[in-house]
């Protein structure tokens, strides 16, 4: 009998903070292209262990454990 890997849907949240100068008409248009350009760079102010695993993975998976202080040890 093979052993099937299970497909998970992990929610990770990270914190970084940037501004973006932008030339527009609007502020609609201002913040379109402020996310286009931050979305499009790399993310080099990331926030140091900001990093986590949202708590909804708890409820996506009630009858599963695990334990984060372990997973970043082992990274």
């Amino acid at each position: 009998m093979d052993n099937e890997l299970k497909t998970y849907t992990i929610p990770i949240t990270w914190e970084s903070y940037k501004t973006i100068n932008v030339e527009a008409d609007n502020l609609q248009s201002a913040i379109y292209l402020a996310l286009k350009q931050f979305l499009a760079e790399p993310d080099d102010n990331y926030l140091d262990d900001s990093v986590s695993i949202d708590t909804i993975v708890d409820e996506n998976y009630p009858d599963e454990n695990y334990n984060i202080e372990d997973v970043f040890n082992n990274l």
